[in-house]
């Protein structure tokens, strides 16, 4: 859940308004909410100094991009069984 859903949430203490695709609607299809739901929502991410998805960041979605975050040196996460198990299923 994102910081704005759980913010419209806890705000107007209905579920319904802060489903993560009325978010998303929001910035990218505004046509699909009514105007006070639309509203509600950038008011919401005005208060929490959020403007709109970065550009680069959207492209990576639909690029089917993902990241995976290894502490360890590179060496020693492919020798651990574990970690290329995981990354077989990715």
């Amino acid at each position: 859940m994102s910081a704005i859903t759980a913010a419209l949430e806890a705000e107007s203490g209905k579920q319904e308004a802060g489903k993560r695709a009325g978010v998303s609607n929001a910035f990218n299809r505004p046509e699909k909410l009514s105007p006070e739901v639309r509203e509600n929502i950038l008011a919401v991410a005005k208060r929490m100094n959020y403007s709109e998805p970065h550009p680069a960041a959207k492209s990576l979605r639909s690029a089917g991009a993902f990241g995976l975050v290894i502490h360890d040196e590179l060496r020693y996460a492919l020798d651990d069984p574990a970690v290329t198990q995981m990354m077989r299923h990715i």
